[in-house]
């Protein structure tokens, strides 16, 4: 086969592709897709459960590399995130800017589905979490958020 026989093939089965998939957009990145604001559906810490009226006022808020997490407007804390998307759990590090725990890394796993993002960490210092679970005294959080809707 020529080149020219590759390139009429590539060409009439590119054609024959539907127009919307010749026209779709690539899939948004991790750190892309956790930007914005979002509301805690649950959380637990310890393997306490986050009491509803806390999580009704928690908000995180992404913009680039940095996170800000809120509880009734008042700062919580506020990192720089790096993200690892190719490890099974994907792992999820926080540099803590600001807050009780400043200066700190705290390691954790997370993962994004649909419109739904779920963490789980480690307390500043230890080993990262490999699974999505808390449990008394382990100093693990645990907890779900989904995109605010205005």
């Amino acid at each position: 086969m020529t080149r020219r026989h590759v390139a009429m093939l590539l060409a009439v089965l590119g054609a024959a592709r539907p127009a919307e998939a010749q026209h779709a957009k690539p899939a948004l990145s991790d750190s892309a897709r956790m930007q914005g604001t979002w509301v805690m559906l649950s959380g637990a810490t310890s393997g306490t459960p986050v009491p509803v009226e806390f999580v009704r006022e928690m908000r995180r808020v992404a913009k680039g590399r940095e996170v800000r997490v809120s509880w009734e407007k008042e700062l919580y804390f506020w990192a720089t995130v790096t993200l690892n998307p190719a490890a099974n759990p994907k792992e999820v590090d926080y540099l803590l800017l600001d807050g009780p725990n400043a200066g700190e890394i705290q390691r954790g796993i997370y993962s994004i589905s649909g419109d739904t993002l779920r963490f789980c960490f480690s307390r500043p210092g230890a080993a990262r979490a490999t699974d999505f679970t808390t449990v008394a005294d382990d100093g693990r959080t645990f907890s779900i958020w989904v995109p605010l809707k205005h």
